[in-house]
Order: structure tokens, then sequence, then C-alpha cells
């Protein structure tokens, strides 16, 4: 069983505004030439600047600098107002939405996703490192039907980081984030109960070395999938 949609179609975007209602969007950055492009222009907050001038690797400074921003302008599309005027509410959970609209966020070496919907979502992606001994946690965080599809074959590093993150994706739609006893949260299925609400769980490879999963509303049928062109 592959659990991996691997031909999945990915549409240029190129700052059109498109409409949320009924449907998923799931946007793609890169982080090098992104920032390039963004770094003289950006929309941050003045709080959201001094968590980026925290971090002391400048991989993970740009990566978190390119999803505020673009997740900002891109938000002010569906919107009709400027980036650096959106305000963020939040849940009981510290989730953050505006006006209807939930979204989450996610990067990985020099990639970025951002997702959006009119219900709650979660998304993951990890880049495929084929240093990472993924053996020694596999019976910790899976159960044994999850260890048993990773197996030992040629195919068991892209398993491991497929069904990681299908949990991750899954724990950042219920707001819970990363829980002690992963194994305990479901990944194989494409319907998943947790928190007391359904999900739909869908993977994707979107570039060589690179897994991306989406937990959301099973009801929105119609995912979307952008490239950004900057």
């Amino acid at each position: 069983m592959d659990l991996v949609q691997r031909d999945a179609a990915w549409q240029t975007y190129r700052g059109e505004q498109i409409k949320v209602e009924g449907a998923i969007h799931v946007f793609s950055f890169q982080v090098d030439t992104c920032y390039q492009a963004i770094e003289q222009h950006l929309v941050l907050t003045k709080e959201e600047l001094e968590k980026a001038d925290r971090f002391h690797r400048k991989q993970d400074r740009e990566s978190y600098i390119v999803g505020k921003h673009m997740s900002r302008s891109i938000l002010s599309n569906f919107l009709g107002k400027s980036p650096s005027n959106i305000s963020y509410q939040y849940n009981s959970r510290k989730k953050p939405y505006i006006q209807g609209i939930h979204f989450n966020t996610s990067h990985s070496g020099n990639q970025v996703y951002f997702a959006l919907s009119q219900h709650p979502l979660g998304i993951d992606t990890e880049y495929i490192d084929p240093n990472f001994d993924f053996s020694a946690i596999a019976s910790t965080y899976f159960s044994e039907e999850e260890a048993a599809y990773i197996g030992h074959n040629n195919s068991a590093r892209q398993n491991f980081y497929t069904l990681w993150t299908r949990k991750e994706a899954l724990l950042k739609a219920t707001g819970e984030g990363l829980v002690e006893m992963l194994a305990q949260v479901p990944s194989t299925g494409e319907l998943v109960e947790r928190e007391g609400s359904t999900f739909s769980v869908t993977s994707y490879s979107p570039r060589k070395d690179y897994l991306l999963s989406l937990a959301a509303h099973p009801d929105s049928t119609a995912i979307h999938l952008w490239e950004a062109n900057i």
C-alpha cells in the first residue's frame, strides 16, 4: 500500500485572488530564491522580526521569515487587505486563524509549505535525510502495524517519512503539537478520528527528497497545489 500521491499536479501561483470556500490551497516556496526576492520588502510584525533574530542558524531564520512573509502575503489576497494589517485570532490551543480562514505552515530544508482552508487543518513536510537512522526510533514512535508498513526494503526510508509527516500533520490540525505517545497517533488511514473530529489525511512527494502530508476536513474535497512564482 502506497500512501503517497505521486501524480499530483502543481499549478503556478502569481498572486491572483482565488476562493477558499469548499477548497484547500497548498502553496510551495523555495527558501533561498524566495528570501532573496522578499528580504528588502518584508511585511513581518515587530514581534515576528524579533523572533527571527533569535534563530542561531541562518537557514532557520530565513525559513521562518519566508513562511511568515508569504503567509501574510497570500492571506492578504484572500482578505483584500494589506499584509502588514492582518491581525490573527487564536483558539484555545493558541493556534492562529483569521476571519473564518484556518491555515498552517511547515518548513524543512529549503522548502516552506503553507496551507489554508475554511476548516482546521495541519500540514507537515520533511526532507528525506539519507543519513538519519530512523530504525532506532521505529518501535518507540510507531505501532506494530506502522512499523510493519515501514518495513526493511528499499522504500523503508520514504515510508518512515510518510508516516511521520502524517502523524505531525494530524497533530497540527488538532492543535495538540507533538505528544509523548506518538505511537497512538494513527497514520495509515485515509480518514482519521482525533480529538472528536474526523480528518482526511493525504500525502505527496512534491519534489525529490521531500515528503508532504496534509490533514484536513473531509468535506473540503478540492485540493489545489500551487508553486509560488516570486
